[in-house]
């Protein structure tokens, strides 16, 4: 059972995002994100890649995409998600010395819509 310090702490998050004018047929996305929230202990723990050493989920990065669709209902993508911030640090977030930009993602996406 999860328990935290704070009752009714706050989690806020923005997303700036930038898409040029696309072709029918593909496109491409930049997006800036951050999450911020109030510092609980509790919550907040450290722990190995998902724990915070500072107590806080703080996070911000970048989200690149390109997406081709063939055909009306088929959408392919790569998406690339990179940290500049993770847990609240850049450096040793979790007290156990991963580095935000160890949390970077390539995601391969495919959406059928029918």
């Amino acid at each position: 059972m999860w328990s935290a310090a704070l009752v009714g702490g706050l989690l806020s998050t923005a997303v700036c995002e930038r898409a040029p004018a696309q072709q029918a047929s593909h496109g491409a996305t930049l997006a800036y994100f951050a999450t911020s929230g109030d510092r609980d202990t509790l919550l907040h723990r450290p722990a190995p890649v998902a724990g915070t050493r500072t107590g806080r989920p703080n996070s911000s990065g970048l989200i690149g995409e390109l997406a081709f669709l063939p055909w009306l209902n088929t959408r392919f993508a790569l998406q690339y998600v990179a940290y500049a911030r993770f847990n609240g640090s850049h450096d040793d977030y979790d007290g156990f010395g991963r580095s935000a930009s160890d949390n970077n993602t390539l995601y391969l996406l495919a959406w059928l819509v029918f």
